[in-house]
């Protein structure tokens, strides 16, 4: 992964003395943001991190992506170093306009850290690429049909 664990849980402790965002979407199963301490969120933001982290060094990409946008939606919202996991998981995947979001949302909200240089050069990528263009639809002509009456010689 692009992010050393230390960095993170020093993050984590500082990061959740503010409120929760709603949590209209929160994945089945997952325990009550609002009904839990900072300590429990703070706990459950590490758990999800580890998880995503384990699946992102195994190639798990969609899994590393579930459990990092988890943890940053809806335990630590303020921590907006998850910008730059959800970026890179989401690169991985081929999502490009999910993966510049969050690379942009880490360089708009983190102003130091060691791998700014790496999501510049995603977002870059992502922008030489054109992958993260809107796909332009278009409507195919209207189909014309012509009849032809054919008359019989004795009519």
């Amino acid at each position: 992964m692009f992010l050393k664990k230390a960095p993170i849980a020093v993050a984590l402790a500082t990061a959740l003395s503010m409120p929760s965002a709603a949590f209209a979407a929160q994945p089945a199963g997952s325990p009550d943001p609002a009904s839990m301490s900072d300590e429990d969120k703070m706990s459950r933001a590490k758990a999800l991190y580890g998880e995503g982290d384990a699946a992102f060094q195994s190639g798990d990409f969609a899994t590393a992506l579930a459990k990092f946008e988890e943890a940053y939606n809806y335990y630590a919202p303020s921590l907006h170093l998850f910008n730059f996991n959800i970026g890179a998981a989401a690169y991985e995947l081929g999502d490009c306009v999910k993966a510049k979001t969050a690379f942009q949302r880490f360089l708009d909200l983190v102003p130091e850290h060691p791998e700014r240089g790496t999501a510049q050069e995603k977002l870059i990528e992502i922008e030489r690429s054109g992958c993260a263009q809107p796909v332009a639809t278009t409507t195919p002509p209207p189909v014309t049909t012509t009849t032809t009456t054919v008359m019989d010689e004795d009519e």
